[in-house]
């Protein structure tokens, strides 16, 4: 009626204020009314769809399932770029009667003059108008407090959606409140790191045999609902420059390469920074492209070792000791200073020294904030200087302690189950 077209007015406002999202759509009639794109979008539910919290099959979840599912002609392709926000039907009708008053004293207002009103009855109505006006926005703030987060688990990605019901409140406008909301709940990502994407990478895993290419995994990430929702493309491609220039990149990231030749990869880069990710450049594996490496240093060292007779050891201009360099050359052989020093002039051996230290320990506490980036040093700065001792084994443990006086939810502890076993945490355990 006309309530709920004062309510879809007010909607409508919501669409200048998309936060995190590419855009709001407000009050849409049918699926060709929501754009099938690569972009986080929130969908306003119309007042004529509202969610009761009691039941698990309300109007709002049956017609976001329809948006869900197909779009203007056919099925829809990007479906975990939607997230749809429905108005409570117990608060509904606190809104259609506020709705209804402000009706009123707009008709009054209208018809001042036919009604011949005096100065004061004149300041009386615009003072009600304006009142109603601001008690319709704010039933409407209070009103639209369920959020309809769709997924699936990855075990059974064709099965039926689930719908995670996430109630938001504040004093902020909708679209914020639902994206900081989602935000805070990782259902919506609008920063990731090259560790998760290769993380997800793999548990999936969304490798097509040794890489996968951006366009597709882009395409992967706004298919299925089992993946993180991420707002906008930038945002992966900014997740494939961190994990391609990681330090630790063959533990925790991944190369990447302007494309493949059938043999090899083209342009392959890793542990350095990425000026542009290319829709038709490629994420590699880690595995595939520390293979490539050393085969091509090996056959470059081989080409070194076979120059012509008599070229002088200075012409080899790549970084480091010649490929070709004898143990004289490198730090510490038995040509060098330091192993001179070691032996007398009659080659005699001096005295033993103090004998070496043969463990080390170290623990440090990691702030949450940003523990991938410290634990990425750690791994640079501690853990590879140590492996470089011949005979080295090392031992390295991560230990996980969070508290929450609210308690974590059925959501939290599904994923961080599910996560931990795919991990191979030796315990994982929620406790009261």
């Amino acid at each position: 009626g006309d309530a709920d077209e004062v309510i879809r007015g007010r909607l409508d406002r919501v669409r200048s204020r998309p936060s995190f999202f590419a855009a709001v759509h407000a009050c849409p009639r049918s699926p060709g009314d929501v754009p099938d794109e690569g972009s986080a979008r929130l969908v306003v539910l119309d007042p004529s769809s509202a969610h009761d919290s009691k039941t698990d099959d309300s109007e709002a979840l049956e017609f976001a399932g329809r948006l869900l599912a197909e779009r203007g002609a056919g099925a829809r392709r990007c479906r975990n770029m939607l997230v749809f926000l429905a108005a409570d039907k117990a608060r509904l009708q606190e809104l259609r009667g506020a709705a209804r008053q402000w009706l009123a004293w707009d008709s009054i207002d209208k018809e001042r003059d036919t009604l011949n009103l005096d100065g004061f009855q004149v300041r009386q109505v615009e003072s009600k108008l304006k009142e109603s006006d601001e008690t319709v926005d704010h039933r409407v703030a209070e009103t639209y407090q369920w959020v309809l987060n769709p997924n699936q688990p990855r075990d059974n990605p064709t099965g039926p959606v689930r719908w995670e019901t996430i109630r938001v409140s504040g004093a902020k406008p909708l679209a914020e409140r639902v994206a900081e909301k989602l935000k805070g709940e990782e259902s919506l990502i609008p920063a990731y790191a090259g560790s998760r994407l290769r993380f997800d990478i793999d548990r999936v895993p969304l490798w097509r045999g040794s890489h996968v290419g951006v366009d597709q995994l882009w395409d992967d990430y706004t298919q299925y609902l089992y993946l993180p929702r991420l707002t906008k493309r930038s945002v992966l491609e900014a997740a494939i420059r961190d994990g391609a220039r990681s330090l630790v990149w063959e533990a925790d990231g991944f190369a990447y390469a302007d494309g493949h030749d059938g043999e090899r990869y083209a342009g392959l880069r890793a542990g350095q920074e990425i000026t542009a990710v290319a829709p038709s450049g490629l994420v590699v594996a880690a595995d595939a492209a520390a293979e490539q490496q050393s085969r091509e240093q090996a056959a470059s060292a081989e080409a070194g070792a076979g120059a012509e007779p008599g070229a002088e050891a200075g012409a080899w201009t790549g970084a480091g000791p010649s490929p070709g360099a004898g143990p004289e050359s490198r730090p510490g052989g038995p040509g060098s200073p330091s192993s001179a020093d070691a032996e007398g002039a009659t080659g005699a051996a001096l005295p033993a020294g103090p004998a070496l230290p043969t463990r080390y320990y170290g623990r440090v506490k990691l702030d949450s904030a940003r523990w991938a980036k410290t634990a990425a040093d750690v791994a640079e700065a501690i853990v590879s200087q140590l492996e470089r001792t011949e005979g080295a084994k090392l031992s390295i443990t991560i230990e996980v302690e969070a508290e929450s006086p609210q308690g974590f939810n059925d959501r939290v502890q599904r994923t961080v189950t599910e996560n931990a076993t795919t991990l191979k945490f030796n315990t994982t355990e929620f406790e009261s």
